[in-house]
C-alpha cells in the first residue's frame, strides 16, 4: 500500500460520493444513475473515472470524477505542491481522454475524517456559470496545464444543481 493511503473497504468512498451526487440531483434520480465503477475501474469502464453516471444525469452533472480518500491529505498540500496531490489531477485528465473529453474533470478528495473537497478547472466555473455561495471558501491553484478551483463538495454540488434547476425552470 502506498505511504499515506487510507486503508478502507474498497469502494466505500466512491459509494459515498455517488450518494451525495444523487442526493443533490434530486428524487428523480436513483442508484442506477450514479454508481461506483466495479472493481475500481478494472472492467470495461477502465480509464473513465471512478463513477458511472447515466446519460440522463450527465445532462445535469457533466463530470468525470476521480475519488481519492487519502489518510494524510491536508489542504496545505495544495499550496506546497505535494506531488501525489497533483498526480490525481493528471489521472482524472487521462480518464477524460478516451471519450474525447466530453466530460469535465473533477477530483474529489478527503483526508482522514476531514471535509470532502472537490476541484474542477476554473474555466468550467466561468463557462458553466456555477456560483458558489459567498460563505464558501474557494481555493484556486495551478497544476497540469489548467487553473483549478477547489471548494467543499457539498457547496459545489449545490451550485451545480441549483444552476441546472434554474435553467430547466
Amino acid at each position: 500500500m502506498k505511504k499515506g493511503a487510507h486503508r478502507e473497504i474498497p469502494g466505500v468512498f466512491e459509494r459515498l460520493i455517488a450518494k451525495k451526487i444523487l442526493e443533490a440531483a434530486g428524487p428523480e434520480f436513483g442508484p442506477a444513475d450514479c454508481r461506483r465503477v466495479p472493481m475500481s475501474g478494472a472492467d470495461k469502464y477502465y480509464d473513465q473515472g471512478d463513477l458511472i453516471v447515466s446519460e440522463g444525469l450527465r445532462k445535469l452533472f457533466p463530470f468525470c470524477v476521480e475519488c481519492k480518500h487519502v489518510k494524510n491529505f491536508r489542504l496545505e498540500h495544495v499550496f506546497i505542491g505535494v506531488k501525489d496531490f497533483f498526480d490525481y489531477h493528471r489521472q482524472v485528465l487521462d480518464a477524460c481522454n478516451p471519450e474525447g473529453n466530453k466530460r469535465t474533470p473533477m477530483v474529489v478528495i478527503r483526508g482522514q475524517g476531514g471535509l470532502i473537497f472537490a476541484a474542477i478547472p476554473s474555466l468550467t466555473v466561468v463557462s458553466m456559470r456555477y456560483w458558489v455561495p459567498d460563505t464558501t471558501t474557494v481555493v484556486s491553484y495551478r497544476t497540469t496545464h489548467l487553473r483549478w478551483m477547489m471548494t467543499d463538495l457539498d457547496s459545489l454540488l449545490k451550485a451545480i444543481f441549483r444552476k441546472e434547476a434554474a435553467q430547466t425552470a
